[in-house]
C-alpha cells in the first residue's frame, strides 16, 4: 500500500510540476526553460534539437533539484515527443518513473 501511495505522490508532484512549466515555458519557439541566470534574471532556455547534438549537462550543489530536472525532462520528453529515451540508471534511481511511463 505505501508504495502505491508513495507512486502517486510522486506522480502527483510530477504532474504539478510539469502544468506549471509547461504555462510558463513556449518551447516551440525558443526551447525549454531551464532556470533563471542569477545574475542577470534573464530566463535560461535551450532546445537541444536546434543544437549540434542533444546532450546536455547538468550541474549544481547537492539538493539543489539536479535529478528532480531530470526526471521531469524525461518525462516531458516522453509525453511530447517520439523521442527514444534512453536511461543508463546502475543505483535504480530512475526505477520509478520507468515504470510509471510503462517501461
Amino acid at each position: 500500500m505505501a508504495y502505491t501511495e508513495d507512486k502517486v505522490r510522486y506522480l502527483e508532484k510530477l504532474q504539478e510540476s510539469l502544468a506549471n512549466q509547461l504555462r510558463q515555458r513556449k518551447e516551440r519557439i525558443d526551447g525549454i526553460w531551464y532556470g533563471t541566470n542569477p545574475l542577470s534574471g534573464n530566463m535560461i532556455r535551450y532546445n537541444r534539437k536546434n543544437g549540434s547534438n542533444y546532450n546536455g549537462l547538468i550541474l549544481g550543489a547537492s539538493g539543489s533539484g539536479k535529478s528532480f530536472m531530470v526526471k521531469e525532462e524525461i518525462a516531458r520528453r516522453f509525453l511530447t515527443t517520439d523521442d527514444q529515451i534512453i536511461i543508463i540508471d546502475p543505483e535504480g534511481e530512475y526505477t520509478k518513473l520507468g515504470q510509471a511511463l510503462g517501461a
